[in-house]
This record gives structure tokens, sequence and C-alpha cells, in this order.
């Protein structure tokens, strides 16, 4: 076979080319959609090409615009979307599945702890304590009554803890400006083995120091864990061992609502997630399991767990999601118009929640969401054999 000349050569060239652009402008979608594929994976796998610029995990309340009194619900919508944009692009899933594989680990392995707080730390500490209402939000009852744990207010003991008062520091020293942190509970003491903690509003000293942009000290007792278990043990005495559920109540967290669309395979959906009770359960040996005792509604439960194991047993959690519509009723047919929720900010230390209402942005916080998503944790006994050693890197 003789070989071409340059002259053919160059001929041929010219046919390839314009043949390509020829299936370019023809088929532009097709084109367009390989580039596309080439240049970003697949969105399962988001969560391996997190932003290379790490963005913070949680907006703050300060984030949002200071005349949100005025914004419209479309406005409202636009920060819902915006707000899930930055979170979607910040939030792990596979890091938070091996952070609730070492918690997990913790629970399971670890002594509980020596330190035992007193009336004298929760005075020191600048907290007054009162009686908030005893009605639980309508949105927990189905919850309650599906699982046996009453809830009359004859029941219910609400204790309000408020960080308002001066206090002496984890240094010791005195007269430290109040955080106006506060934690809001239900304890339910119940009968054997249905004591349950609905926690409610709440806002730790470090979230109030960090949104107040103060670096003064906090009080040495602050976490929410170690509040609302010294309350807790004070209302039930002894019977505090029957603590079974833990109601985390609405989570607004934009860092948990993203892990769980995420389980739901909702990431780029946003506030639709339609899981009525009694919604669905997540095993501690499950990955979405894990994912979701590192989030901040989850990680606090894991060292209350873990720190009275000598109380409580050595119990494992389960965790189960569901939903509650919060459209208007115009839209929803519904007639709830919502409760005081949730939302919580947290590291790995349990530096426990943020709170806010949720009247949503006509009250200069967060947007109002279309779907509350609520977290149960069950503490079950459970042979501690059945939960192998976890913990990866």
């Amino acid at each position: 076979m003789s070989s071409l000349t340059g002259t053919e050569l160059g001929g041929s060239l010219k046919v390839l080319l314009l043949l390509f652009i020829s299936i370019f402008f023809l088929f532009p979608s097709e084109a367009r959609h390989y580039s596309s594929e080439q240049s970003h994976p697949p969105s399962q796998h988001l969560h391996e090409r997190v932003a290379s610029k790490p963005l913070p995990l949680q907006p703050g309340l300060g984030d949002f615009p200071a005349n949100s009194s005025a914004l419209t619900v479309n406005d409202e919508r636009d920060l819902i979307k915006a707000s899930h944009r930055l979170v979607k692009r910040a939030v792990d899933y596979r890091q938070y599945v091996c952070k609730g594989a070492k918690a997990l680990d913790m629970i399971i392995y670890d002594p509980p702890t020596t330190r035992k707080w007193t009336q004298q730390d929760l005075d020191d500490g600048g907290w007054s304590i009162h009686e908030d209402s005893r009605d639980v939000a309508e949105a927990v009852v189905p919850a309650l009554d599906g699982l046996g744990v009453p809830h009359a207010p004859s029941d219910i003991r609400p204790v309000f803890a408020g960080q308002y008062r001066e206090f002496k520091d984890r240094n010791g020293k005195t007269g430290t400006p109040a955080t106006n942190g506060f934690y809001n509970s239900k304890y339910i003491v119940g009968t054997k083995n249905k004591g349950a903690i609905v926690a409610e509003a709440n806002f730790s000293p470090t979230f109030q120091r960090q949104r107040a942009g103060s670096k003064a000290e906090i009080p040495a007792l602050n976490r929410w864990s170690d509040v609302v278990w010294f309350l807790w043990s004070k209302e039930a005495g002894d019977q505090a061992g029957n603590l079974r559920y833990i109601f985390r109540d609405n989570a607004r967290n934009e860092v948990t609502r993203a892990i769980i669309e995420k389980i739901h395979g909702l990431e780029d959906h946003p506030d639709t997630l339609d899981l009525p009770w009694p919604g669905r359960t997540y095993d501690m040996r499950t990955e979405d399991g894990k994912a979701l005792l590192a989030t901040p509604q989850g990680i606090g439960v894991a060292y209350l767990i873990k720190d009275h194991s000598d109380v409580l047993g050595r119990k494992i959690p389960l965790a189960r999601v569901f939903t509650v519509d919060n459209r208007p009723p115009a839209v929803s047919g519904s007639s709830d118009s919502g409760d005081e929720s949730e939302s919580s900010s947290s590291s790995d230390s349990d530096s426990s929640d943020s709170s806010s209402s949720s009247s949503g942005a006509s009250s200069g916080g967060p947007p109002v969401y279309k779907w509350d998503y609520y977290v149960v944790w069950e503490l079950r006994d459970t042979a501690r054999g059945d939960y192998r050693p976890t913990t990866t890197s």
C-alpha cells in the first residue's frame, strides 16, 4: 500500500475536522453531556469532591440580612437554597461516617466519666433554672404515642436552664459576663424503660459566644450533654436509668439536614423529605447510622450515653428520622402552625446546640422550612459483641 502524500494527508485531516464539527453542532446536548461527565464525577460521589476552599459547616444566624423582617416568601426560599448550597459543598459524608464510627467505639469501649457535676457547679456557672410550659409540641405527639411514652401535663417536667448571670469561668475567675446560652427540655420520667428527654430549643454558651464574636470564657459546666443529664438525674432521681428516648426536636441545623438529605438521595433537592411518623430507623452498624451519630443532633447523645453508662448501662443508640409538614395550610392542608424548634452547632467534644424560633426570617432568624426534620434516639440494650470495632481513618 502506497504512503499518503502531504496533500492527501492534509485533505484527510480536514475531512475529519469537518466531521467532528458537524457532529458537535448536530448533537450539541450529547457532546456537552460527554464533556461535563469527563470534568465532573457523578453526583453520587459528591462527598469525594469537596470544595478545595473549605466553607463553614453551618452558616451562623448572623449570616442572614439584618432587615430580614422585610423578606418576602421568595426571599426566604432563596436564603434556604443559598444556605443549602454552602452546606452541600462543605459537608463530607464519608467524614461524618468516620466520626460516627469513632463515637460508636467511644460509647462501646470507653469508661463513664468520673466528673460528677453538682448544684454548686450549676450555681458557679451562672445558670438559672425555671419551669417552662408543660405542653409538648404537637408534632411529636404521634411519636410519643407510638413509643408508649406518657405525655399528659402531669407526666412532663419542663426545665429551662439559662446561662444569664455572671459566672466563675473554667480558670476560676469570677464576674465573667453571661453567655446567654440556654437549654430548654421536657423531662418525662415515665415508667420503667419509658423515660424520655425532649430537647427543644438549645443555644450552647459556646455557640452564643461565637455568634456574638466574643472570645470571652465560658463556664466549666456548659455542654448540652452535661447540663441536660444533671437536670435529668435531678428530676428522675433513682429512676434516671429509665431513660430510653432522646428527642432532638425539629433539627434546623444545616449540617444535620444535609446529612439526612444525603442519606435519602435528596442532596440536590433540599427541604423536600416527606417521611411522616413512624419515619425510618438507622442502625449503628450502617454507614448512615454512623453519619447521623456524628451530626450535632447525635454527638451530644453519644457523649451522654458514654459518660453515664454507670447509670444507664451500656447502651447502643438507634436513630429514627421523621418529618412534619410545615407548609402553610393552603399548601399542605395541615393546621399545624409550627412550634418552637431547634437547630444546633456542635463539635466532636459536644459543644452542643444552637436554636431558633420557627417564625423564621420574619423574626430575624433563619427562614422557615417547608419540612421539619426530627431525630429520635432510642437507647437499646444490645450485646456489645454485635458491634465490632468500627473506627476508620
